[in-house]
């Protein structure tokens, strides 16, 4: 991606001013959210494989409002359409040039997508083919031929950076066709402000959009450049690494598809479940530590948080929440049953995310204790972390008990 060149005084920390702009304008946006995708965008200017990032969240939660400021940085290109067309083109443009999207942006192009679910609900047919290219973009190389003899080809490392609402844990495809190649980030709207004091904040806000993109591009554009600038002192240490890698390997098996057959009871599996193995995404989170530690103003990582966010909304929902609250029963000393963890979706739902956790040995289940919520006599089912999975979040720091 072409940096500007200009004058500037770097910042102690990079992404303070941004977080001083979302504070003063957007106080209820998830701020880390936006730490992320900012990462993703200085983790890209590093030697390695690109960082990809899906913005998940419920609809008019501010996935635009965070995005679209990042048009014109680096070159970076916002799309509200996309089709099997988009990226190479068979067609010629004015004077016989080439309009194909990646040709114009050269060996470095920057694509935001800022509502990927206009894709989603689009022509299968289309969609089938628009992930097979996103796929290949991501590899660094793409060709296409035409049956006019025509073929055009792309080479270099992509950053995309996609909003899409929770609808994308409905369409399984655009994962494993993209091979879990994206990091994925999810928020929601606080749950301690009433909906209707969002309301009353956006009213706030009305008609001065325009000058808050303004003054956020801006305060993005400082922080990237400040950013990229200081990745040559960033050395993520010996403790750090350990941790990603623990993340890496917890994120890969979590989030891992089982293929059951819904029409049989019990739902037995069809095919053995064969967890990614963690050599792509161990990758992604190293680099996205070292373009988080560079927002931050650090040379190694000092909170690995944010990346233990990441490894856990790459799981698909609602295997994803089942999960975090049976982590939170465990904290607080419970042996959570099934029927602590109902709420979040039905219980059919609710069982089939514990039969999948299971399977994979992300948890196991055991007979409690008698005199439980316990049903024709029996003592309850109850459940717990693996050996593994505890293994993996102790040593990632972020859950050390």
């Amino acid at each position: 991606m072409k940096r500007k060149k200009r004058k500037r005084t770097p910042a102690t920390v990079p992404f303070a001013e941004v977080r001083n702009v979302l504070r003063q304008h957007l106080p209820n946006l998830d701020v880390e959210v936006v730490e992320a995708m900012l990462a993703v965008v200085v983790a890209n200017e590093l030697d390695g494989p690109a960082v990809w990032l899906e913005i998940i969240g419920p609809p008019s939660m501010g996935k635009t409002v965070m995005i679209e400021p990042l048009e014109g940085i680096f070159d970076a290109e916002l799309l509200s359409k996309f089709s099997p067309n988009t990226l190479l083109s068979g067609a010629y443009g004015l004077g016989g040039n080439d309009p194909s999207l990646l040709t114009r942006l050269g060996d470095r192009p920057f694509l935001l997508i800022k509502d990927l679910g206009t894709l989603l609900h689009g022509n299968p047919f289309g969609q089938g083919e628009i992930y097979a290219q996103l796929r290949e973009v991501y590899d660094g190389s793409y060709a296409r031929e035409w049956g006019n003899g025509l073929r055009r080809s792309w080479n270099g490392k992509a950053t995309v950076i996609m909003g899409i609402t929770p609808v994308i844990d409905r369409h399984r495809a655009f994962g494993s066709q993209l091979g879990e190649r994206c990091l994925k980030i999810r928020f929601d709207r606080p749950k301690d402000i009433p909906l209707e004091d969002l309301a009353l904040a956006a009213l706030d806000g009305t008609g001065n959009e325009e000058s808050v993109r303004e003054e956020l591009h801006n305060a993005y554009d400082r922080a990237i450049t400040d950013a990229v600038d200081r990745l040559s002192v960033v050395r993520l240490s010996a403790p750090t690494l350990e941790s990603v890698a623990n993340l890496a390997a917890f994120a890969a098996t979590v989030r891992t598809q089982v293929e059951r057959d819904q029409y049989i009871k019990g739902r037995p599996v069809v095919l053995p479940a064969a967890p990614e193995g963690p050599y792509r995404i161990v990758k992604n989170l190293k680099l996205f530590a070292m373009g988080s530690a560079a927002l931050r103003g650090e040379t190694d990582l000092s909170d690995v948080g944010l990346v233990g966010r990441i490894a856990f909304d790459c799981m698909p929902e609602p295997r994803r929440s089942i999960l975090k609250r049976l982590v939170r029963l465990l904290d607080q000393g419970n042996a959570p049953e099934a029927g602590d963890l109902y709420g979040i979706v039905g219980h059919t739902a609710t069982r089939a995310a514990l039969d999948d956790l299971e399977y994979l040995d992300v948890i196991e289940a055991f007979e409690g204790k008698k005199g439980g919520k316990a049903r024709m006599g029996r003592p309850p089912t109850c459940y717990r972390l693996s050996a593994q999975t505890q293994r993996w979040l102790k040593q990632s720091g972020l859950f050390p008990q």
